[in-house]
């Protein structure tokens, strides 16, 4: 008899964020992602594993990337909500912190 066992990357979304976008070049609304690494039988997940990080995904291009989580104030499940009040309740101080690459930016425009 075999028997697959193995580990296993986990990804589940915990919400929406903002931040600044690479590709896009301007603030976008992120989903927030949990990677975690668990044990599997028969690929099946065995418990909620042991976190490695987080990753972000830009909702407009698909953009992944690799973040600190305890940089955003909140994780909004609202789809709805608009960019405006996202940044304000995930992101309050967005535009201190990415001033220089806002202003980058409309520089090279």
């Amino acid at each position: 008899m075999i028997i697959i066992w193995g580990m296993k990357v986990l990804r589940r979304p915990t919400g929406r964020v903002a931040d600044f976008c690479s590709i896009c070049r301007c603030p976008r609304a992120f989903t927030l992602v949990r990677v975690a690494l668990c044990s599997h039988v028969y690929y099946i997940p065995v418990g909620p594993g042991g976190l490695i990080g987080h990753e972000i995904k830009c909702e407009s291009c698909g953009f992944a990337t690799w973040t600190d989580a305890s940089r955003y104030m909140d994780v909004r499940a609202d789809r709805a909500m608009a960019l405006p009040a996202l940044i304000s309740r995930t992101f309050p101080d967005f535009h201190e912190r990415v001033a220089d690459r806002l202003a980058m930016e409309d520089r090279a425009r």
